[in-house]
C-alpha cells in the first residue's frame, strides 16, 4: 500500500466508522470503562439508600409511587455527576497527553473526529445511566409494589438523556479548558459550587436580586438535569420534561459548536 492509498483510506472513513472507533476507545481499559462500573454501582446504592431512608422515615407507610419514583431521581443524579466528572477527565487528559493529535492523525477531519468523540460519549453516558435507573426501579417495584412504576420508567428514559446531555457539557468543558484538573475545577465549579454559591447567596439580598439569583442557579446543567427527571417522575408533566431536556440540550450544543471551534484553530 502506498502513502497516496493510506491518506485516502483514512480520510475516506465515515462517521459511523469512526464512532465505532470511538466507543470502542471509550469501554476498553484507559477510557471509561471503570467510571461507568463505578457509577453504575455508586448510583444505584444512593438510590436503594433513599428507597431505605423513605421506608425509615414513614415507617413503612411512604406513598408506593414516591418510593418507587424518588430513589430513581436520585440515581439519575448521581450518575450523572459521577459520569460528568469522569468525561471531564478524560477528555483533560487526551488534550494534556497529545491525544487529540493522534486520534488527528488517523482522522485528519476534525468535525468528524470530534463529532463521533461526541456521540460515542453521549451514548456510553446514556447507556451507563439508563441501565442503573432500571436497575433501580426493579428493585424499588419488588420492595414496594408496581404504583409509580410507568413514571418511573418515564424517570428512567428522560434520566438516560440527560445524562448524555449533561457528559456532553462536560467534554465541551474538558476541551474548551484543557488539562485534567483545570477542567475539572472549572466543572465543578459551575456544576456545583455556582448554584450552591447562588442559593446561598439569594437569602442575604433584596427580593428583586433573590429572584435573579435563584432562576440563574436554577439553570444551571446539574439543576435542569434534576428538573428534567422530576418532570419525568409526574404523571402528564411531559411539556415541562421536554422544556428542560431542551434547555440542556441547547446547553451542551453550544458548548459543544464553541469547544469545536476553538479546537478548530489549534496545532495539535
Amino acid at each position: 500500500m502506498t502513502t497516496m492509498d493510506l491518506i485516502e483510506g483514512v480520510s475516506s472513513q465515515s462517521l459511523g466508522q469512526v464512532f465505532r472507533a470511538e466507543l470502542r476507545r471509550l469501554l476498553r481499559q484507559g477510557g471509561l470503562r471503570r467510571a461507568c462500573l463505578l457509577a453504575l454501582g455508586l448510583s444505584v446504592l444512593l438510590g436503594v439508600m433513599t428507597l431505605l431512608l423513605i421506608d425509615q422515615i414513614s415507617g413503612g407507610q411512604a406513598d408506593d409511587g414516591t418510593a418507587v419514583t424518588v430513589p430513581v431521581e436520585t440515581t439519575a443524579s448521581m450518575a450523572g455527576i459521577i459520569l460528568g466528572i469522569a468525561v471531564t477527565l478524560h477528555y483533560g487528559r487526551l488534550i494534556q497527553d497529545g491525544g487529540v493529535g493522534t486520534a488527528l492523525a488517523l482522522v485528519p477531519r476534525r468535525a468528524r473526529l470530534f463529532s463521533a468523540q461526541f456521540l460515542a460519549t453521549g451514548v456510553v453516558a446514556a447507556a451507563t445511566a439508563t441501565l442503573a435507573g432500571g436497575v433501580t426501579t426493579l428493585v424499588a417495584v419488588a420492595a414496594t409494589g408496581t404504583n409509580g412504576l410507568g413514571a418511573a420508567l418515564m424517570a428512567v428514559a428522560a434520566g438516560g438523556i440527560a445524562c448524555a446531555l449533561l457528559a456532553a457539557t462536560a467534554q465541551a468543558t474538558a476541551y474548551l479548558v484543557g488539562g485534567p484538573v483545570p477542567a475539572l475545577l472549572t466543572l465543578v465549579g459551575w456544576w456545583i459550587a455556582l448554584p450552591l454559591a447562588l442559593a446561598a447567596g439569594s437569602q442575604f439580598v433584596a427580593a428583586p436580586a433573590s429572584q435573579a439569583l435563584t432562576t440563574f442557579a436554577d439553570w444551571t446543567p446539574i439543576s435542569i438535569q434534576i428538573r428534567a427527571t422530576n418532570a419525568g417522575l409526574q404523571a402528564g408533566e411531559v411539556q415541562d420534561l421536554l422544556l428542560n431536556l431542551g434547555a440542556l440540550f441547547a446547553l451542551a450544543a453550544a458548548l459543544g459548536w464553541i469547544s469545536v471551534a476553538a479546537l478548530n484553530r489549534r496545532d495539535f
